[in-house]
């Protein structure tokens, strides 16, 4: 058994972009995979800046010179290109595009050539790994390798096979000009170099385990760079290198690597510091095992790079969204596409960013300078309604305020997403992203929470909402969103649910439900930030004093409405008790006497309960003369152990609630 492998790097082209980097990562490449105590390959062929012909000669001889129990390795940096169907191309020096941007085939090797030459070989173990990109993005200091999508996996797959690429879809396989290899071979190296790829410890670097370290590395330093792992039949377990076992720096490697993965907030990643604790800790594995000062930074060094480089490219964005928010406020759509392009550029997700921005934003408008808007006030048709506040955008409230006063919980909850969008101008869109909840005026928001904050009595609103979030927030944004989801009733079971309650008996929070608000494939809202863009600009509301009043002269006459309920019973029950207690406001005594009602009209004073089957079956006329009672002032039940509890039965024939005890 042989272990052979051909290591591809082009770095000058003719009419495309320059790869320096390409050269250098061959050469890296080389030198761990024939040291024999880490590779063991039998033989490294490098090929630097290949003709065509030659490329493809040396593909051939590789393939056809191999046995069935070799282990051929072929690997590849330089532009990833495409034909109009997409196939792949690796290229050349001489490769060049047509007029459309597309490959002309002839200059370039076919990922087609590579699968023939592939399946034709006797080898039964093979790995592929290419670092080369499918779409491109450039920015200064950086260069992608080409624009596209291809799927790999169908172009390049076969028996006993492992494919390893630097991304699928390019957000970018990259070079910086700080660093002397493009970032996934970097990391591809050190992970084979240093043995920290062998994550199981049993002296074997397989290459799944070489693409779990890569990926994991090169995510921290850019997120938005995704490698990809293909394994076909049992390639996932092929063994790439070795590594040893026990040795001190390996283990020492490991156990930085275990206090950064637990808590990386305890780095100042700009010095790399460990805190005091971590600090101590390592100390003591560097007198255990005797390791010098200068070998435990360097390794501490390592493995804290890719964060650091993230956290200077978020500083750097903070510090130019401060200055955009200071040069005018709302951000000027110009400047709003550069920071969008150097998000891209930079390997930034939308949730990286989001809790700077929010940050960041400012507590009202005032505090920016911003030319004057002219505005559009829209008043309230009565005096005990909430203030209509002015607005930017020319906003009609009527519907969903009289959705709200009808409490017709999810049509007002549609009705605030389509004032959303009119707000932001996005109705052509029919979604949300960051930006566009960014650009909502404060004053639109205002007016809606204030709206559902008093048909509410403050149980519902962005103010509701809020409150919540700031009373669970532990500084993570995506898990305090999950917990917020799990208090308001948005998620169960571990996962987000996008069931709407109908009812005032919903959780506090529910509602307005926004969590399908980004429709946008690229925009999944829950679980990724958005509360704190949200929140940023959500000022706190009460239920103001004059609906408060309104609700109060409610109360007043309520033996007045409860006297004008018609009842009516099939069975001819009395419900004249059940009324005199509801006027009276003994709500817990008319919850007993509600399921006297119910065993009575069942006929199931045998079992003195309910259950499903008997609700079924009970008379509808009977449920509304219930329904009737209880609608006129239903109260916020306890539901504190020790107290009593409460089921909520839906009323088939009016589609309301019921509220029973000791079902």
């Amino acid at each position: 058994m042989a272990k052979v492998a051909l290591l591809i790097g082009v770095s000058e082209y003719q009419e495309l972009n320059p790869l320096p980097s390409a050269v250098r990562d061959v050469a890296a490449l080389k030198v761990v995979l024939a040291q024999e105590a880490i590779g063991g390959f039998d033989h490294v062929k490098t090929l630097e800046n290949p003709e065509l012909t030659q490329l493809q000669d040396a593909v051939y001889e590789l393939f056809e010179q191999c046995s069935k129990e070799d282990l051929v390795l072929l690997y590849f940096s330089g532009h990833g290109v495409k034909d109009q169907s997409l196939e792949l191309f690796l290229t050349t020096p001489q490769t060049r595009k047509n007029d459309r941007g597309l490959i002309v085939p002839h200059t370039a090797v076919s990922a087609r050539y590579l699968q023939n030459r592939i399946t034709t070989s006797r080898c039964q173990r093979t790995v592929v790994i290419l670092d080369c990109c499918y779409s491109g993005a450039f920015a200064k200091g950086m260069t992608a390798k080409d624009e596209g999508k291809v799927n790999v996996l169908e172009q390049l797959g076969g028996k006993g096979r492992a494919i390893l690429t630097s991304s699928t879809a390019v957000q970018s396989s990259f070079q910086q000009d700080e660093r002397s290899l493009s970032l996934y071979t970097h990391y591809l190296v050190e992970g084979i170099k240093t043995g920290a790829a062998d994550l199981d410890g049993d002296g074997q670097i397989s290459a799944d385990e070489l693409h779990q370290y890569t990926h994991q590395k090169v995510t921290e330093e850019s997120p938005a760079m995704t490698p990809e792992f293909y394994p076909v039949k049992e390639g996932h377990r092929i063994f790439v290198a070795k590594a040893p076992q026990d040795e001190p720096l390996l283990l020492y490697r490991k156990e930085v690597q275990r206090l950064v993965a637990e808590q990386d907030d305890a780095i100042a990643f700009l010095t790399g510091e460990f805190d005091p604790w971590d600090r101590a800790l390592l100390d003591d594995c560097m007198q255990k095992w005797q390791i010098p000062a200068e070998a435990a930074q360097q390794i501490e060094q390592e493995i804290t790079e890719p964060l650091r480089q993230r956290y200077q490219k978020l500083k750097e964005y903070e510090t130019l969204y401060q200055k955009a928010v200071q040069h005018c406020w709302p951000i000027s759509e110009r400047i709003a596409r550069r920071l969008q392009e150097l998000q891209r550029a930079w390997g930034l997700r939308d949730e990286d960013i989001a809790p700077i921005e929010a940050r960041l934003c400012p507590a009202s408008v005032a505090e920016v300078p911003t030319p004057a808007p002219e505005l559009s006030p829209a008043t309230s048709e009565t005096p005990d309604a909430p203030v209509v506040h002015s607005s930017v955008k020319t906003v009609d409230y009527q519907t969903l305020k009289a959705l709200l006063e009808q409490q017709q919980w999810k049509a007002a909850n549609q009705e605030t997403f389509r004032l959303m969008l009119a707000a932001t101008e996005r109705q052509a869109q029919g979604w949300l992203d960051f930006d566009a909840i960014k650009r909502l005026p404060k004053a639109v928001l205002r007016t809606i929470d204030e709206l559902w904050t008093v048909a509410s009595q403050g149980r519902f609103g962005f103010s509701a909402q809020k409150k919540i979030w700031q009373r669970l927030d532990r500084g993570d944004q995506r898990e305090t969103e999950k917990m917020l989801g799990v208090e308001v009733g948005w998620r169960k079971g571990g996962r987000w649910t996008f069931e709407i309650i109908d009812d005032l008996n919903a959780p506090e929070g529910h509602l307005p439900f926004w969590g399908d608000w980004g429709k946008s494939p690229a925009m999944p809202w829950l679980g990724k930030g958005i509360s704190a863009v949200l929140f940023s600009q959500i000022e706190i509301c009460s239920v103001p004093s004059n609906s408060l009043s309104s609700v109060s002269s409610t109360s007043q006459t309520l033996a007045d409405k409860l006297a004008q309920v018609e009842l009516n019973s099939a069975k001819g029950a009395d419900y004249s008790k059940l009324r005199d207690l509801l006027k009276e406001q003994a709500w817990e005594d008319a919850d007993q006497e509600t399921l006297r009602l119910m065993v009575e009209v069942g006929a199931l004073d045998y079992k003195n309960y309910l259950n499903v089957e008997d609700i079924k079956n009970f008379p509808c006329e009977d449920l509304r003369s219930i329904r009737a009672i209880q609608r006129k002032k239903k109260p916020k039940l306890k539901e504190e152990k020790g107290e009593f509890q409460q089921t909520t039965f839906r009323d088939p024939a009016n589609g309301g609630y019921l509220v029973l005890k000791g079902s």
